[in-house]
């Protein structure tokens, strides 16, 4: 095997477990809302009047909306700092280091794996944000429902942890994203 085909191997090793690991957090983050949402259909008092929508629930309404339109927003912040300080990190340390020959060296793949382990792990934060920014309101929503049984809250609920699902990572996506992400950096 190649040192080319190793490195190919290595970092597509590197890129599934990352993916994986990603792909129990938002498993897990979804699945806590799931959970919770069967707790609170079953653990509900049952005193409350479903018509009526209390505090709670206007609260847990506002939170949703702000929860959603947060998450979009948010880790987009976070990786557009990222990016623009792996640009400017770039452009300083290309004025500063002396053009080199490195023909035969896999010092540039070195680099780009570190790049991209780097912007993986900001995808990863970004993601983990995003799915917070859904669960917290998700789960007050429950609560909500468990003191004033508006059923609306539950939906409301059951929508935040769909959204927090379509963060679920593929190996194609990810690397898709990793691709498009680098040539900005480079550009």
């Amino acid at each position: 095997m190649s040192d080319s085909n190793h490195s190919q191997d290595t970092h597509d090793q590197w890129l599934t477990l990352s993916v994986r690991v990603l792909q129990i957090i938002v498993i897990a983050l979804a699945a806590g809302v799931i959970g919770f949402i069967v707790f609170g259909l079953n653990n509900s008092s049952s005193k409350a009047d479903p018509k009526r929508q209390g505090n709670l629930t206007m609260i847990g309404y506002a939170l949703a909306g702000a929860g959603f339109v947060m998450h979009l927003v948010v880790p987009r912040i976070v990786i557009r700092g990222h990016i623009q300080e792996r640009i400017t990190s770039n452009q300083e340390s290309k004025s500063a280091v002396p053009p080199f020959d490195n023909s035969g060296d896999d010092v540039s793949d070195d680099l780009l794996d570190l790049g991209r382990k780097q912007l993986m792990g900001c995808y990863q934060v970004a993601t983990i944000i995003a799915g917070a920014l859904l669960e917290g309101p998700a789960f007050f929503n429950v609560v909500a429902y468990t003191s004033e049984r508006n059923i609306i809250s539950i939906l409301i609920s059951l929508g935040l942890a769909g959204s927090i699902i379509c963060y679920f990572p593929t190996v194609n996506r990810i690397s898709g994203w990793l691709e498009r992400k680098t040539r900005e950096i480079e550009s």
